[in-house]
């Protein structure tokens, strides 16, 4: 795959997907560091930077990141699967302001880049946090309105061969897709436990913590305000750029575990703090990766480590792309699916199961593709030379299976959130206005039934049964009024009870 990396950094991210087996044609950046580091581990990647750095002259620099046109027309020359990157994160990060200014905005233009030059996938990477911020909403859109089908995974690195506690939004994106296309395919990549440090290194990693500790024990010692001291059979907590650094107000909560199976309390004095060279270890930089562009124990060097992409995890992601856009790896049958065939459709058991094979065999026709258009994925199948040489009882049945998945997808799974989110209204209600327990299982039958038969009116109708334990009456003619009026209430996030008040008689003025 051919891809180019916005906000490139040290290299991190570049440096997985190589070893995933994919051709980096450009890495762009705009910090100076960052800028020297890249280069001296990438060499052979062309570089652009930005134009005003200070290390100008020692780069080929010539663009601005913020600059999306410029961006997109500089890539119009060259062929190009996949854009990728991981946009700053400072504004995002639980360690950072937490304010989305510049460093956020920086999102939409990766995101304005990618629609602009329109590549077959983009793959970005960034904080946990930021997939609830307004910036990474209107990216979102964005992307969206483009065409591309979203996969939206919070992976933590130390199930993809990261010995570290980090939690990273992963968002990859590819034109004409299903919202979710490359969830199981993730997921399947995923190790079945976490990646220690003593997974990682042995016991060439930390020192021993003391007595009363077994011989092989290991200890590690990272800056935080909590949390300091760490037994190399746990993944390290997130790296940093403070973490080899002390912190005031540091404290010794925690330590290796003793011979009590407990955690016992560790002296920290005795535990130096991490290396520069073990923070990059950690963060899943190969050994002889060159920092030589940086002072090693310098604010700048521990920046670019903390926060650069993990190799491990770029390589292990990057690998589960490149499988689906050679067609090699295709999206699992989501649970439910036979289970919806059989109840809703009333198929037999071995109907069901014949249904989910020739799903499967369309989808490997398809190559793993999920369109997001019922009518293109047909009219790909249709187009596909082996399909074409089925029989006409054999085509027909893998045409079937696809219109029963999405008529699932897109009718029933809906409907089954929108049926549990009103369910959860209603049992607020309930709480909120202190309705009579022993009669609440019978108003939440009643609903399923209503909804169950078809009535998109469900909680409407039931509602209006609902005296609220006599807070409110009103005549017949007045009920369409007032649920209007609650929902608008509802809506402005006001109780309906404070509107009208507790009203003690029966009878309507």
């Amino acid at each position: 795959m051919k891809a180019v990396e916005l906000f490139c950094g040290a290299g991190g991210m570049t440096e997985g997907l190589k070893q995933a087996g994919w051709d980096i044609l450009f890495g762009y950046d705009n910090w100076g560091p960052a800028l020297k580091i890249y280069k001296a581990n990438h060499p052979k990647t062309v570089f652009r930077g930005h134009p005003r750095s200070r290390y100008s002259t020692k780069v080929d620099a010539n663009v601005d990141l913020a600059d999306v046109l410029k961006i997109a027309y500089d890539l119009e020359d060259y062929d190009l699967d996949v854009i990728c990157g991981g946009p700053p994160c400072q504004d995002y990060s639980t360690a950072g302001s937490r304010k989305e200014g510049d460093k956020a905005r920086m999102t939409v233009a990766f995101a304005s880049a990618i629609v602009t030059r329109r590549p077959e996938w983009f793959f970005m990477e960034n904080v946990e946090r930021a997939q609830t911020s307004k910036t990474y909403q209107k990216a979102r859109g964005i992307f969206k309105r483009a065409g591309y089908g979203l996969t939206e995974e919070v992976v933590d690195a130390s199930y993809y061969g990261v010995p570290q506690s980090r939690k990273r939004l992963i968002v990859v994106g590819r034109l004409g897709e299903r919202d979710g296309f490359l969830t199981s395919a993730i997921k399947k990549a995923r190790s079945e436990r976490p990646m220690t440090l003593r997974d990682a290194f042995g016991t060439s990693i930390g020192v021993h913590p003391g007595d009363g500790f077994p011989e092989d024990a290991r200890a590690i010692r990272i800056s935080r305000r909590r949390r300091t001291t760490l037994s190399i059979d746990e993944p390290c907590l997130t790296i940093v750029s403070t973490a080899s650094a002390p912190r005031a107000g540091e404290q010794e909560l925690h330590a290796p575990k003793g011979p009590n199976g407990k955690a016992d309390y560790a002296d920290p004095a005795a535990i130096p703090f991490l290396t520069f060279q073990e923070m990059a270890l950690i963060q899943g930089f190969p050994i002889n990766y060159d920092w030589s562009g940086v002072a090693e124990g310098k604010h700048a060097g521990g920046l670019a480590v903390a926060n650069a992409v993990p190799p491990p995890l770029a390589a292990a992601l990057g690998r589960v792309i490149k499988e689906r856009h050679e067609g090699k790896s295709m999206p699992a049958i989501e649970p439910g699916f036979d289970t919806w065939l059989r109840q809703t459709k009333g198929q037999s058991d071995s109907v069901a199961r014949n249904r989910k094979s020739q799903l499967n065999r369309a989808r490997r026709l398809l190559k793993g593709r999920t369109f997001s258009n019922p009518a293109l994925e047909i009219a790909e199948l249709d187009a596909d030379p082996q399909y074409q040489s089925l029989p006409d009882s054999t085509r027909s049945d893998l045409k079937k299976a696809l219109q029963l998945n999405v008529e699932w997808q897109d009718v029933y799974l809906p409907r089954q959130a929108r049926r549990s989110s009103e369910i959860k209204t209603l049992k607020g209600e309930f709480k909120e206005y202190r309705f009579p327990v022993s009669q609440r299982k019978s108003v939440l039958e009643r609903f399923e039934e209503l909804f169950d038969s078809g009535h998109d009116d469900a909680l409407k109708q039931v509602r209006l049964t609902l005296p609220w334990k006599g807070d409110f009456y009103f005549d017949p003619e007045e009920y369409n009024f007032i649920d209007d009026l609650y929902e608008e209430e509802r809506r402005l996030q006001n109780p309906t009870r404070r509107l009208f008040g507790k009203r003690n008689s029966r009878s309507a003025d």
